[in-house]
């Protein structure tokens, strides 16, 4: 189990992600409760419909949703286009993983929780947000409380709307990625008493061994399967349950990175 941070209430603040990296269960084993973003609309080249894997010639490949054509609509009205979704994508495993040594043990559970999850909604952040919750409990990781940010007002300033939520579900520490503040203005949240968390884990990224990818280098930031299939469920946890990855109090992380509000 990972440890709290200063027995404080803890939150992740999150679109719900499709088949998201390692860096993003990093965050969620650290938070008590996990508030998802499901009602933020839809913007085209971000993670919420697509994901990056190793296809079979070694190259980093998008895999996706088809939604089509859905800007300015909540990812929670967002409905998909073609059910067969999930046939393309299980090929696309089976033909970029095969000879991944992990693969065998592990491609049955992955179908199951996509097909699972597929059949149970047709509406886009609830089949990210079941994914997530199932690969969590395939890795044996702590979930977090889930509320969805549907739930509260709709507030459109970035930081205000961070506030609300925090102060709505009683959480007095956001946990975010080093590169998730771009957006906010750090000085006001913590200024409401709220203190901010950050971990990087990119910069602290493990490094396995990727089947195809002797020659090309080793490619960080890609989906949960490519480490599930790769180097299997325990030693994904693992990797996810690093004490490095551990979140700092954003005056600790100012002083061994010279990070700036």
């Amino acid at each position: 189990m990972s440890e709290k941070l200063d027995n404080k209430m803890t939150t992740v603040i999150h679109q719900p992600y499709f088949l998201p990296w390692l860096g993003y269960f990093a965050k969620l084993v650290y938070a008590d409760k996990f508030i998802v973003l499901d009602n933020v609309y839809f913007s085209k080249r971000k993670y919420i419909d697509r994901v990056k894997i190793i296809n079979a010639q070694g190259k980093e490949m998008w895999i996706g949703l088809p939604i089509g054509e859905n800007l300015n609509t909540p990812c929670n009205k967002i409905q998909f286009s073609d059910k067969n979704a999930i046939n393309k994508i299980i090929k696309n495993f089976r033909a970029s993983y095969s000879k991944a040594r992990h693969f065998k043990n592990n491609i049955a559970q992955i179908e199951s929780i996509l097909n699972a999850c597929f059949d149970k909604s047709d509406l886009l952040s609830e089949v990210n947000l079941n994914i997530i919750r199932e690969i969590m409990r395939l890795l044996d990781l702590k979930i977090p409380e889930i509320i969805l940010s549907s739930q509260f007002e709709e507030v459109n300033n970035a930081t205000e709307r961070v506030i609300m939520l925090c102060k709505a579900t009683k959480c007095n520490v956001l946990i975010s990625g080093a590169d998730g503040l771009e957006a906010h203005d750090l000085n006001k949240i913590e200024n409401n008493g709220i203190s901010v968390s950050l971990q990087d884990y990119f910069k602290e990224h493990p490094i396995y061994y990727q089947t195809r990818r002797r020659d090309l280098g080793f490619a960080k930031g890609l989906s949960v399967v490519d480490c599930i299939f790769n180097e299997g469920t325990e030693m994904t946890k693992q990797f996810i349950m690093d004490i490095k990855h551990k979140p700092i109090q954003i005056s600790e992380y100012q002083k061994v990175t010279q990070y700036k509000i």
